[in-house]
């Protein structure tokens, strides 16, 4: 089992690097710079992976995706380094991740479709522990963006397990630097309610974003905290995204345009 995990891995690893060079058409429908709110509505194209898969479409080009995530005392860290493609039309992504001191060791992919028409992108991800061995989680995520300036994003947490959690978010870029999400997520009998609304400014060059989630028990929002985010563009080429209170209690994205 474990060695077809490595080889399907292996295997998005070759498409990530030959789709570039037969796919004609450059992705005009590039992600969000930063994450906002929990990511559903308006997921950043190098972490929609860990919020809504359904943003791997977004990924502009061929990236390096090298993360870190850690807790208040900087002691447990969750490396991850893999690659990820995205043109508009298709994304992919996959990589290992590391967990320190634990030794820890996982994989994890993702998989993308945009249908530009209907301005709709569907999105899967998958994680999986390689050492020691355990068995595959899949998630599935929904975008949909009538116009430049709202989206929808849905998400479903464990599909191939029976679903433990949904998700639901609504974003309005109320300007060109100014936007925001609200993102709820919720078990499938209501056990738990949580609601995150978050407000985002900047650039394409540079933004921030806070947020307030209200309730407890989800795992893709903040629960009764703030949570706060910074992203920039380095160049032309590096992508920095650097959180507090998401995907862990610090956690910092580089993306390197390949």
């Amino acid at each position: 089992m474990k060695t077809q995990i490595i080889a399907s891995i292996a295997t998005l690893f070759g498409l990530i690097v030959i789709t570039p060079a037969i796919a004609a058409s450059s992705n005009k429908n590039a992600g969000e710079l930063i994450s906002v709110s929990g990511g559903i509505a308006m997921p950043s194209f190098s972490t929609s992976i860990n919020s809504n898969p359904a943003g791997i479409v977004g990924v502009p080009g061929t990236n390096l995706i090298i993360q870190d995530g850690t807790n208040s005392q900087f002691s447990n860290h969750r490396l991850a380094a893999g690659l990820a493609y995205g043109n508009g039309s298709v994304g992919l992504e996959a990589g290992v991740g590391y967990a320190n001191p634990s030794g820890d060791i996982t994989g994890f992919f993702g998989l993308g479709f945009g249908i530009p028409s209907i301005k709709t992108q569907i999105g899967f991800s998958g994680f999986m522990g390689l050492s020691p061995s355990s068995g595959v989680g899949i998630n599935g995520g929904l975008l949909i963006a009538p116009s430049d300036k709202m989206s929808f994003g849905v998400t479903a947490i464990g599909l191939n397990s029976g679903v433990n959690e949904w998700g639901a978010g609504v974003g309005f870029n109320i300007s060109p630097n100014v936007g925001i999400a609200v993102d709820a997520a919720f078990s499938n009998n209501f056990n738990f309610l949580t609601v995150e609304p978050g407000l985002k400014v900047g650039t394409d060059q540079a933004s921030l974003m806070l947020a307030y989630g209200s309730g407890s028990g989800s795992s893709q929002l903040v629960n009764n905290d703030i949570a706060l985010g910074g992203a920039v563009k380095l160049g032309s080429r590096v992508h920095w995204e650097l959180y507090y209170n998401k995907f862990s209690t610090f956690f910092t994205s580089f993306a390197i345009q390949l």
